[in-house]
């Protein structure tokens, strides 16, 4: 057996997920509250749920403008919510995001620029 010291404890984890991400999407995470948990951010799950953010599938929308307002001011936590939220944003099918009633659904093409990049 054996086993040599867990490299666990570096505390550089953020780094390291930051460079596999854009190798690999991952599948998004079962609920808002255990999204949040994991990212060790619980004390934001009661501010998601109360501005209408408590499905899953909403929060991958979310842009830094949407957690400021929601009363995440540090600017580590903002970041570290939106790249995990660009790993499982692409792994959601179109026919599981339903258009929530009385949400605004229109797309301007004036903010398309640049164009995207194939591949």
């Amino acid at each position: 057996g054996g086993g040599g010291e867990p490299d666990l404890m570096d505390g550089n984890d953020v780094n390291r997920t930051i460079t596999f991400a854009e190798e690999k999407s991952v599948a998004p995470p079962m609920s808002v509250e255990s999204w949040l948990t994991d990212l060790g951010m619980p004390q934001y799950i009661s501010r998601f749920i109360e501005y209408g953010y408590g499905e899953i599938w909403v929060c991958a929308f979310l842009d830094d403008e949407d957690l400021i307002q929601l009363g995440i001011i540090d600017e580590e936590h903002r970041k570290t919510l939106l790249l995990n939220a660009n790993l499982w944003k692409y792994r959601l099918k179109a026919e599981d995001i339903v258009t929530p009633v009385g949400g605004e659904s229109q797309v301007t093409t004036s903010s398309v620029v640049g164009g995207g990049s194939s591949s």
